[in-house]
C-alpha cells in the first residue's frame, strides 16, 4: 500500500504485533507515518514485522501480563520519541473449544491474564504519562465478536472480551475529560491459522464454508480489515469517536439477529414470500441427508411452515380419503346430526358451518372431527382434561368410510413418528427425544369450505388467524386442486403469504406445545383461511400431545439445549394470538386444550363441562 499521512507525527505502540492482526496494525500505521513501537512476546516474529519498515518500526519484546515489561516499553517510547500518541492493546490468547468443564486452570488464568490483565497494567502504566503529556490520545483495545454474542466451548474467553468491552466503555468516560479516547474493534475470526482453535472444527474447506456461510458479505475477516478500522479509530478523523464498539465481521452479527443456531444456512430469510419443499427422500442417503437436515432445520427455526414430498403415504390411502369428501359432507341433515359434535363430549363429530369461532369471529366451514379410536375411560377422580379421550361417531349409512379415515390416520401416525425423529436430528437432539411429549391420541378434521362472493358476503374468514393448538405438528393434506387456494402463513413482517395446494405434498406447521418446548427457536407460525369463489376441502392431522405435559416440565426438558440459541422473531399480530398454554394460567397442556376447545364449542361446553364452563369462556389470559 502507498506511503500516506494520516499519522504523520504520532507514536503508536501496538502490542501483539508479531503476526496476524497485529502485525498488519503495525505495518499500515507505519505506512501513514506514525513511528511504532511492535511488541510480542514472540522476538522472531516482531522483528521480523519491524524489518519491513526499519524507519517507523521499531521491535521490543513484552510480556503484557508483567508490569516491568510495560514501563520498559513506555521508557523506551519516551526516550527515543518524547511521546505516545496510540496504543493498541492487541496480544491476546485463547485455548482450544471445548466443553467448559474440561477447560484448566492453568487455561484460565492465562486467558484472564492476557486479555484483561493487560489492559489493567497497560492502563496503569500509561494514563498519568497521556495526562501529563496535556495532548490526549487514543488507545484501541481489540475485542471479539464474542463480546456480545458469547458461545458455548469459549465461555471464558469470551467473559474476556466482555470484560475489555465492559471496561473500554467505563475508561471512555473516565478519560474523556482528559481529551483521551478508549473504542474497542471486535473482530470476527479471520484466516490466520486459528479457526481450529475458535470453532473446534478441523481447518477445512467444508468447515470454512460452513462458518462463511453464516456471514452475509461471505467471507472471513482478512488483518487488514482490522487494520484500517484501527488506522480510523487512531487518525483526527475519529476525534469525536470515544467509548463504541467498531464491530467488523461483514454483517454476522446483524445476522446473528435472525438466527437461532450458531450455524446460519444460506440463504436464510424471515420475511418468506414462499413456503420451502423438503424432500424427504434424501434422509435415505448418507450423502443427501445432511442437506435435508440443513434445509429443514432452516424451515423450523425462520419459517415454521413447509411442505413435504416424497412421504411415503401410500397414493391409494390419500386418494381414497379425497374421493370420500363429496359423499362425507353430502350425507343429508338428519345423518350429519346422528354424528354432531355437540353430542360429543370428546369433541369429535360434525359441525355445521358457522359453528366454530376463530379469535371470536365464527368460521366459514363445517368439518368432521375424527381421532384416534380409544375407548371412554374417564370417570370423576381423573382430571377433566381425559375426558377429551374417547370413541368417535362413525355414520351409520357408509361403514367404508370409517375404514378409509382410519387407514388415513394409521399412515398419517407413522409418517408424524417419522418426521419427528428428522425434527429431532436437525435440532441437534436424539432422534427418540421428542416422543416422551406425544399422546396415544391424535386427531383428525376434515373440512369443506363452502364457496363465497366476496362482493357479496362481508364474512370471508374460512378459519381466523391462529397457531395450531391441537397438537405437536399438523401435517394438512390440501384436497382441491391447485387452482382454490384460501391457505395463508403470516411472515415474520406482518405479511400474509399464499400457501397453495401442490400436487403429492402435505402442508406441516409448528404447534404451540413445540414452540414452548423449544423455548421460541421454533416458533408456531400464525396462519388462517379466506373463503373464496370454488368450495375447498382440507384435511389436517394433529400429532397429539400428551394431556398431562405441564408447563414446568415442557420448559424444563430441554431448556439447556436451547438455551443459547436465539427466539425466533414473529410479527406483532401473530404474538397476540390466543395462547392459554405460553401464557395462561394453566399448568397442563391439558386443560388448556379444554378449554380452547370449550371456547371454540361453546354449546359442547355447556352441556358437558358446565362446571368450568364460565371461568374457561371468559377467561382472556
Amino acid at each position: 500500500m502507498s506511503q500516506g499521512s494520516r499519522l504523520q507525527g504520532k507514536v503508536a505502540i501496538v502490542t501483539g504485533g508479531g503476526a496476524g492482526f497485529g502485525a498488519a496494525i503495525a505495518r499500515r500505521f507505519g505506512e501513514e507515518g506514525a513511528k511504532v513501537i511492535v511488541t510480542d512476546i514472540n522476538v522472531e516474529g516482531g522483528e521480523k514485522v519491524a524489518a519491513q519498515n526499519p524507519s517507523n518500526l521499531t521491535f521490543q519484546r513484552q510480556d503484557v501480563t508483567q508490569e516491568a515489561d510495560w514501563n520498559m516499553v513506555l521508557d523506551l517510547a519516551f526516550s527515543k520519541f518524547g511521546r505516545v500518541d496510540i496504543l493498541v492493546n492487541n496480544a491476546g490468547t485463547t485455548y482450544r473449544n471445548k466443553p467448559t468443564s474440561e477447560v484448566t486452570e492453568e487455561e484460565w488464568e492465562r486467558v484472564f491474564k492476557v486479555n484483561v490483565k493487560s489492559i489493567y497494567l497497560a492502563t496503569k502504566a500509561l494514563m498519568p504519562r497521556f495526562i501529563e503529556q496535556g495532548q490526549g490520545g487514543s488507545v484501541i483495545n481489540i475485542s471479539s465478536t464474542g463480546a456480545s454474542r458469547p458461545r458455548p466451548g469459549l465461555v471464558w474467553y469470551n467473559a474476556t472480551k466482555g470484560a475489555v468491552t465492559n471496561a473500554t466503555k467505563g475508561l471512555a468516560a473516565e478519560y474523556g475529560p482528559h481529551n483521551i479516547r478508549f473504542n474497542t474493534v471486535a473482530p470476527l475470526l479471520s484466516g490466520t491459522g486459528l479457526f481450529s482453535m475458535f470453532t473446534g472444527m478441523e481447518d477445512t474447506p467444508e468447515n470454512r464454508e460452513k462458518f462463511i456461510g453464516n456471514v452475509p458479505l461471505g467471507r472471513l475477516c482478512d488483518v487488514n480489515d482490522i487494520a484500517n478500522m484501527c488506522l480510523y479509530l487512531a487518525s483526527d478523523e475519529a476525534r469525536f469517536i470515544n467509548g463504541t464498539e467498531m464491530v467488523v465481521d461483514g454483517g454476522k452479527l446483524t445476522a446473528t439477529d435472525y438466527i437461532v443456531h450458531i450455524i446460519l444456512y444460506p440463504n436464510m430469510t424471515y420475511d418468506f414470500k414462499s413456503v420451502p419443499v423438503i424432500d424427504l427422500s434424501l434422509e435415505k442417503s448418507p450423502i443427501t441427508r445432511p442437506k435435508l437436515l440443513q434445509e429443514l432445520h432452516h424451515a423450523l427455526t425462520c419459517i415454521g411452515f413447509l411442505y413435504i414430498k416424497n412421504h411415503d403415504v401410500p397414493q391409494d390411502v390419500i386418494s381414497n380419503l379425497k374421493y370420500a369428501l363429496p359423499t362425507l359432507f353430502a350425507l343429508d341433515a338428519a345423518e350429519k346430526e346422528e354424528v354432531a359434535l355437540h353430542n360429543s363430549p370428546h369433541f369429535l363429530g360434525y359441525s355445521p358451518v358457522g359453528s366454530e369461532t376463530t379469535a371470536g369471529v365464527a368460521d366459514k366451514r363445517e368439518q368432521f372431527e375424527f381421532a384416534t379410536e380409544l375407548p371412554d375411560l374417564w370417570h370423576l377422580g381423573l382430571p377433566l382434561y381425559e375426558r377429551l379421550k374417547g370413541p368417535n361417531q362413525w355414520p351409520s349409512t357408509n361403514p367404508s368410510l370409517r375404514i378409509i379415515i382410519e387407514e388415513y390416520i394409521h399412515e398419517l401416525t407413522n409418517l408424524g413418528e417419522r418426521f419427528l425423529r428428522l425434527v429431532a436430528e436437525a435440532l441437534s437432539l436424539n432422534p427418540e427425544t421428542l416422543f416422551s411429549f406425544l399422546s396415544e391420541q391424535h386427531r383428525l378434521k376434515i373440512v369443506h369450505y363452502p364457496a363465497s362472493d366476496p362482493s357479496s358476503d362481508s364474512n370471508m374468514q374460512g378459519v381466523g388467524p391462529h397457531k395450531d393448538s391441537s397438537g405437536w405438528w399438523t401435517f394438512l393434506l390440501q384436497a382441491s386442486p391447485p387452482t382454490v387456494k384460501g391457505l395463508q402463513a403470516l411472515n415474520k413482517t406482518g405479511e400474509w403469504i399464499d400457501v397453495p395446494a401442490i400436487e403429492d405434498t402435505f402442508v406441516v406447521n409448528i404447534g404451540q406445545a413445540f414452540e414452548v418446548v423449544t423455548h421460541g427457536v421454533c416458533k408456531a407460525t400464525t396462519h388462517r383461511v379466506l373463503s373464496g369463489f370454488s368450495e375447498r376441502y382440507s384435511v389436517p392431522f394433529f400429532q397429539g400431545v400428551r394431556g398431562s405435559l405441564t408447563k414446568e416440565e415442557a420448559v424444563g426438558t430441554l431448556r439447556s439445549h436451547f438455551a443459547m440459541q436465539k427466539m425466533a422473531l414473529e410479527a406483532s399480530e401473530g404474538a397476540s394470538v390466543d395462547s392459554a398454554f405460553l401464557r395462561g394460567r394453566y399448568d397442563t397442556w391439558g386443560e388448556s386444550q379444554l378449554r380452547t376447545k370449550i371456547r371454540s364449542h361453546r354449546d359442547v361446553g355447556r352441556m358437558f363441562y358446565a362446571d368450568v364452563f364460565h371461568d374457561y369462556v371468559n377467561d382472556d389470559s
